[in-house]
């Protein structure tokens, strides 16, 4: 668990988006409607509520073609460099990006105690001829 905020460094970036906001911080867990369930938390205890770790931000389509088949992932290393795992996004979780559009990031993470630094992936593909002639 973090006590601060830590700043994301870019690692490959698809050509097609731009990442204008990203961060990791330390946030409480509430269950998916915390106002339907009583305002409880989802894993609330006697000492108080729990907190988990998450990347935030957001990427924006700099092309003027839909896009599809986004996918990132963060990844985490240690004072010597060493490669400590990743977390990435799920299977089909942000499928297309329209032109002139956003995506807002916010996925749960789990950061290796030796963490010491970040790094920020994603990948976008833009549909061929064919695609662009059905699609936009």
């Amino acid at each position: 668990m973090l006590s601060e905020y830590l700043k994301p460094e870019l690692g490959q970036i698809s050509k097609y988006l731009q990442v204008t906001e990203l961060i990791v911080r330390t946030v409480p867990s509430y269950g998916l409607t915390p106002e339907l369930d009583g305002g409880l938390l989802d894993d609330e205890t006697e000492d108080g509520p729990s907190y988990e770790d998450r990347l935030q931000g957001r990427l924006e389509n700099s092309t003027k073609h839909r896009l599809s088949d986004i996918a990132y992932d963060i990844s985490y290393y240690d004072d010597a460099g060493r490669f400590l795992g990743l977390n990435k996004s799920r299977f089909l979780e942000e499928d297309e990006l329209d032109v002139g559009d956003y995506l807002a990031i916010d996925m749960k993470i789990e950061l290796p105690e030796q963490t010491s630094k970040c790094t920020f992936n994603v990948r976008a593909k833009k549909p061929g001829l064919i695609g662009r002639l059905l699609w936009g």
